[in-house]
């Protein structure tokens, strides 16, 4: 390998030296590696990484394949030391100017004594362009820019403590407010085909729904939890906007609904809940006083 030379910002943080650069995607894939788990390795030498999973792979292609796509977060690389730390001594750096600051911009070069590097955040993304790129024929998306954060010389412990912070607490969006996102794009002409492509239509839809019940349906006004809504805030809800709007699904997913707008699908679903309480007057009646 040779040489792989880019501008970057360096800067330090407690003693641990670190590059930001811009990269195009290919490159990152030829220079990196990802330091898989595996059960038959001894545990002091096995990976700390789970395998890429398909579907998040072939997601994450398809949308790089888009036109319009952006990938503006960055990922966390390390070049890893040999023993222990070697933290700021494995790469080399050219600052633009003599400056005694931790954050200085100038050339960076990573020698190929140190190549590949290994991907500590971001090997899903990398493995989904390389999909999109061997697969789908986009060969445009080798130049493709992405933002990474290099660390110089943290030991494999280190790149595994970083990898688990990343990992662990990182608060994933709520399936809930997830759907209510996925409804909004729903709405957006452009935005419907890629939701409807990810099969993901239903989910949309149910949200929107379950926001029109919980607004204006005699029996379920007021009974849904919706997203970012305490129980305190809440005192009359039966069940939270999760797992309501999975309950749909069949409904959903009927050709017959799938026809139907959202509005449509909520007053039909009305009529069905009043219906079930004129069916069943006094149930209806200790469900309405609670």
């Amino acid at each position: 390998m040779d040489d792989l030379r880019v501008r970057a910002i360096r800067f330090i943080q407690n003693g641990r030296v670190f590059y930001a650069a811009v990269l195009p995607a290919n490159q990152l894939i030829d220079s990196s590696t990802v330091d898989i788990w595996a059960s038959d390795v001894d545990p002091d030498m096995t990976g700390y990484q789970r395998a890429p999973t398909t579907t998040h792979v072939n997601g994450i292609a398809r949308y790089v394949s888009r036109d319009d796509a952006v990938l503006p977060l960055g990922g966390l690389l390390n070049a890893r030391a040999k023993r222990g730390s070697a933290h700021g001594q494995l790469l080399q750096f050219q600052p633009d100017q003599d400056t005694s600051d931790d954050t200085t911009t100038g050339w960076l070069t990573i020698p190929p004594s140190e190549l590949p590097i290994y991907v500590v955040d971001m090997q899903h993304r990398l493995a989904g362009i390389s999909k999109a790129i061997a697969r789908n024929g986009r060969d445009d998306l080798k130049d493709f820019p992405l933002l990474v954060t290099i660390a110089d010389g943290l030991s494999r412990i280190e790149e595994i403590e970083q990898f688990e912070l990343v990992n662990t607490t990182q608060q994933r969006v709520r399936t809930d407010l997830a759907r209510q996102l996925m409804a909004i794009q729903m709405r957006d002409v452009e935005r419907r085909p890629v939701i409807e492509q990810r099969r993901k239509a239903w989910e949309a839809r149910g949200a929107s729904i379950a926001t029109l019940l919980n607004r204006d349906c005699i029996v379920w006004q007021g009974r849904i939890t919706p997203p970012n809504t305490k129980p305190s805030e809440a005192p009359r809800a039966l069940t939270r906007e999760t797992s309501f709007v999975t309950s749909l699904k069949p409904v959903l997913q009927a050709p017959y609904f799938s026809r139907q707008e959202d509005d449509g699908i909520a007053d039909i679903l009305d009529e069905y809940w009043q219906a079930i309480g004129r069916i069943f007057p006094k149930h209806s009646r200790d469900l309405r006083s609670t």
